[in-house]
């Protein structure tokens, strides 16, 4: 009766559906499975458009500990209030091997998902018994939750690893807690290498961020409510004890963070914040003013969830204890990430990253509940729950492409755009510190190393093209098959040794925007453009929606004495080997000291900026 009752009945919809109705929800399922597949493409997707190899705000701060630390000092260092030391020997990997490029980062967070989603499943099967529609229906769940592009920041940054990281190790602790329930009640035995892995995995999320020792707790909770020996569980207590304390050896709390003892005399605020947190990310941007009323009803109805899952002890499921851990694992991280960041306001809640967590929160009261109607055979409930996930899920669609703009126009003005000022070695302290780090006599430093090394953003073929000759490099071709315009400039750097120009141009093949805009004094390579700036009256001169996108922003290095600059834009069409002249711009020393229209005189056939 114990091993029946713990390791669960197979889970598919009840009995006792007309054949229309089964047909339905059977179709109601595999739909949002496939909208689950759709949403690992569409993060991939967004990846794709928002990726830069140009660092930004943390990875310059962990680049300087990597450059002038020694390594097993600055792995160990704290990162604001985390210890991340997986990914710092993730960072070491792709430094010495791939130039820092920052692509393997990007592999191990889909890996950190992919297994998320496969470990979810495995539980649904192995301890839930969910088979057919219904464990479709759920898997689809799971990857939705994995992937939902509103988290689009954890697809954008490398540095993310950590974040998504500690899930993986979450769910291989609790899964393997629950497999040696499981053999033990079925007479097998526990099984000591299942042991040593899901401790290892609590260890191992400890050293990826401060939440990681929630997975402790989350571990020992769990092999309580599963019955296993004690002896186990003494394990578990072991670990706990050995392993947290090493996190805080040189520990210090960050000096631009609050402190986590003076925030929890401000409950309410603590409160409102993780109402904000889990009410947000089900709510597009303009409902996020109902966020503490959803916030209040999720919260509310995850306690009685746990309060149910205590009063039943000895006759949950298996599945049922994963799933409370996951609430747990949630509701704690979000009560600890209140606590280091109330000081930014409660509205810092919102930020993307932080939507893993509330994601996972959902995903584990959604599937929790789903789970309990089928054991109770309520089809009518459970068919309307899957309606109005379905629902959900389907109207969330239409949000893809407001998040796709905003990853699309942060990368561009937050990374490629100050990247090309870095490249063309233009020293201008005001924009370092606005757009990549508070330091910038920090960030010059470190981009000296880098660029000597051929490293990071200094490894693109752009990079190393600045002060080259312009015709061994490029074929140059008729003005006829670009247009554009060059509409403003301005001096940069801290001697005024640089120019910014702003302006459109597109590539008559199609009037798609051109891949990059290059800049030449002569014949020589001083600085790039890069596209993406929204230019919707281009779009409408041209009638083409291609050209929506054909603004572009650049920086130039102008050697003393220039008179004119010539600019060109490279043509994706000719896989970036041929560049048409677009306007010849005529400048002089001083060089210009605020935005103004530029003398340029076109050499396409461009409209000009009103």
């Amino acid at each position: 009766m114990r091993s029946s009752r713990r390791s669960g009945c197979k889970l598919n919809f009840p009995d006792g559906r007309s054949p229309h109705r089964a047909r339905v929800a059977d179709i109601l399922c595999y739909a949002i499975l496939l909208i689950g597949i759709g949403t690992v493409f569409s993060a991939a997707y967004l990846t794709k458009t928002a990726y830069s190899i140009v660092p930004m705000w943390d990875d310059w701060k962990l680049l300087d500990g990597y450059i002038h630390q020694p390594h097993l000092g600055w792995i160990w260092e704290q990162l604001n209030e985390h210890r991340i030391i997986f990914y710092k020997l993730l960072l070491i990997a792709e430094l010495r091997f791939f130039r820092g490029s920052g692509w393997p980062a990007f592999i191990v967070i889909y890996c950190c998902q992919i297994s998320s989603c496969l470990l979810f499943g495995y539980m649904l099967r192995k301890f839930g018994g969910f088979k057919g529609p219904l464990w479709a229906a759920c898997f689809g769940l799971a990857l939705y939750t994995y992937f939902c592009p509103c988290q689009w920041e954890n697809f954008a940054l490398g540095i993310q690893v950590s974040f998504l990281l500690v899930s993986v190790w979450m769910m291989i602790a609790l899964v393997g807690v629950l497999l040696q329930s499981q053999r033990i009640v079925s007479g097998q035995p526990g099984g000591r290498g299942i042991l040593i892995i899901s401790l290892l995995a609590a260890a191992g999320a400890t050293f990826c961020g401060a939440n990681g020792m929630v997975v402790w707790i989350v571990a020992l909770l769990a092999a309580l409510f599963a019955r296993l020996p004690w002896r186990r569980v003494a394990w578990y207590l072991v670990g706990m004890a050995v392993v947290s304390p090493l996190y805080f050896i040189g520990y210090h709390s960050p000096a631009t963070h609050a402190s986590p003892v003076a925030t929890l005399r401000q409950p309410v605020g603590v409160l409102e914040y993780m109402e904000k947190l889990f009410g947000g990310v089900i709510l597009p941007n303009s409902r996020l003013d109902w966020a503490l009323q959803v916030g209040q009803l999720a919260l509310g109805f995850s306690l009685f969830l746990l309060a149910r899952f205590v009063i039943r002890r000895g006759r949950n499921n298996l599945l049922e204890i994963g799933l409370a851990s996951i609430t747990i694992y949630s509701l704690a991280t979000g009560f600890l990430t209140a606590l280091g960041r109330l000081i930014l306001g409660t509205d810092s809640a919102f930020t993307t990253r932080y939507q893993a967590f509330s994601l996972q929160f959902w995903l584990a009261i959604s599937v929790w509940t789903i789970f309990i109607l089928a054991q109770q055979r309520a089809t009518k409930s459970l068919s309307a729950l899957l309606v109005a996930s379905a629902t959900l899920l389907a109207s969330s669609i239409g949000l893809y492409q407001p998040v796709l703009e905003v990853a699309r126009a942060w990368a561009f003005e937050r990374r490629e755009s100050p990247g090309l000022l870095l490249i063309a070695n233009i020293r201008d302290d005001n924009i370092v510190k606005t757009m990549m780090f508070r330091i910038p006599e920090m960030v010059w430093g470190d981009a000296d190393y880098l660029r000597a090394r051929h490293l990071s953003l200094f490894s693109t073929p752009i990079s190393g093209q600045i002060g080259m000759n312009l015709t061994p490099t490029y074929s140059l071709v008729s003005a006829d098959k670009c247009g554009g315009y060059v509409g403003k400039v301005s001096s940069v750097g801290t001697r005024a040794e640089g120019l910014k120009l702003e302006g459109w141009t597109v590539d008559r093949l199609g009037n798609y925007p051109v891949k990059r805009m290059l800049f030449a004094a002569g014949e020589r390579i001083v600085g790039f453009g890069v596209l993406g700036v929204a230019r919707p009256d281009v779009a409408t001169a041209l009638h083409s929606n291609h050209a929506f996108r054909s603004g572009w922003v650049g920086y130039a290095k102008v050697p003393e004495g220039t008179k004119t600059l010539d600019v060109y834009g490279i043509l994706d069409s000719s896989g970036e080997k041929d560049i048409c002249p677009v306007a010849t711009v005529q400048i002089g020393f001083p060089l210009p000291t605020k935005s103004a229209p530029m003398a340029a005189r076109s050499h396409g056939s461009g409209l000009r900026d009103e």
